[in-house]
């Protein structure tokens, strides 16, 4: 079971104290590898797609995270949008926080903003001939971002597509098949589903030749050991891991929150502990008999008279 006895270590008077919680990323150096080479590909001139799969809470995000850290040290600007569930029927949400996004002067972010409205509202996108104007906002953002890539490399996260609006996986769409000779690196993160959440989607995104798959495993056994290994003040270690992994089933976001748990109840344990040491002194004065005044000082007699 896990508990707080296998967090212990002594200080130097022989107290226990729980040491402090060392969570890392949970790491995966042969992805990230192949997000770091598609983006050396990208920095020299070479456009490439990546679309990086896996469960629930596999680490996609992470892994997004990881390389947009990776790409800024490196001098490139990192243009990020999140699929929501709220906002998939909202035409072009996802492009439009791309756009919002773009480092551009005022004036052309309000006429990128301006066409985004047109094809967003219905009010608009009745008064504005449709097709015309949805090839127009391709048009635009999409040469608003290779002409930025001309100066430095563009690097575009999209989390979640799963849950962006199918317009804005147009878009994307349309983007890939103009990115083949710009330093433009586009790497989509996305649940796996049945069905799929675009099919169309991926099966164009098959046939580009620039485009690579990732798929994140669930963590093994011997991941979950090396994670817990990481922790300082850790004892059992095995047996702790294989108990969360049999909980887990190796979900990267439960195994570490099987952490943090074990670290928590130790903690306040620690903090009941230490209470109780800095009240029983007082408590044990308070039970101790006080001590007695001394008697007042005798007053000399007179001498008697005979």
């Amino acid at each position: 079971m896990l508990t707080e006895n296998h967090l212990r270590t002594k200080d130097r008077r022989g107290d226990v104290r729980v040491p402090p919680l060392s969570l890392t990323p949970v790491e995966r150096p042969g992805e990230s590898g192949q997000l770091a080479d598609a983006l050396t590909e990208s920095l020299r001139g070479v456009g490439r797609a990546v679309i990086v799969s896996g469960p629930v809470a596999s680490g996609k995000t992470e892994l997004l995270r990881g390389l947009a850290d990776r790409a800024t040290t490196q001098g490139a600007v990192v243009i990020t949008a999140t699929g929501s569930a709220p906002e998939k029927d909202y035409p072009f949400a996802v492009a439009r926080q791309l756009a919002q996004a773009l480092p551009l002067e005022d004036g052309a972010a309000r006429r990128l903003a301006r066409l985004l409205d047109e094809v967003s509202f219905p009010e608009e996108a009745a008064a504005s001939h449709g097709t015309t104007a949805v090839a127009r906002v391709h048009y635009e953002l999409c040469s608003h971002i290779l002409r930025l890539a001309e100066h430095a490399p563009i690097v575009i996260s999209v989390d979640d597509l799963h849950y962006a609006d199918a317009p804005s996986v147009e878009f994307l769409l349309y983007l890939l098949r103009r990115i083949g000779i710009a330093r433009v690196l586009l790497v989509l993160a996305e649940n796996e589903r049945t069905p799929a959440a675009h099919p169309l989607f991926g099966a164009e995104l098959d046939r580009q030749p620039l485009h690579r798959r990732i798929r994140l495993e669930l963590l093994s056994s011997a991941a979950v050991v090396d994670l817990f290994r990481r922790q300082a003040g850790l004892t059992d270690v095995e047996r702790l891991a294989a108990e969360a992994y049999a909980i887990s089933g190796g979900n990267p976001l439960l195994v570490n929150a099987l952490v943090e748990d074990l670290w928590a109840e130790a903690r306040g344990r620690a903090a009941e502990r230490l209470a109780a040491r800095v009240h029983e002194p007082a408590a044990e004065r308070a039970a101790q008999p006080q001590p007695q005044p001394p008697p007042p000082p005798r007053q000399p007699q007179p001498p008697s008279r005979s």
